[in-house]
């Protein structure tokens, strides 16, 4: 038997809520108010150094550390980021291709910066 369907959490808001626990109009509102708390990325670290950095780990290990397809994303093994004492570090370092990074940031890194971790 199929589920009542959720109703969206916000206060005197009846409409379904499709993902999550909030209709699409709430659930973008909250992004964009959380977009808009979160620093820019050269604020975060992710500047021209990192940007060379990035470039050289490509370089050593160009596929993915966990399935071995080519990989496009640099990631941070502790979560700390570029401006951690070991954020330029290639020991700290590897290489994910995209869904294998957004299953690690989801499922180690608290689901990304909105989670626990930063």
């Amino acid at each position: 038997m199929p589920r009542a369907p959720r109703v969206c959490a916000e206060d005197d808001c009846t409409a379904p809520a499709h993902n999550g626990n909030r209709c699409e109009p709430h659930r973008l509102a909250q992004r964009k108010a959380n977009d808009q708390r979160r620093p820019n990325a050269r604020a975060r670290g992710y500047d021209q150094r990192w940007q060379r950095t990035r470039a050289d780990h490509l370089r050593i290990e160009p596929n993915c550390r966990h399935c071995g397809k080519p990989g496009q994303h640099v990631d941070h093994i502790d979560g700390g980021g570029p401006l951690a004492p070991n954020g330029h570090d290639h020991t700290n370092l590897q290489t994910l291709c995209a869904s294998c990074h957004s299953r690690k940031t989801a499922t180690v890194d608290g689901g990304g910066w909105g989670g626990t971790a930063a």
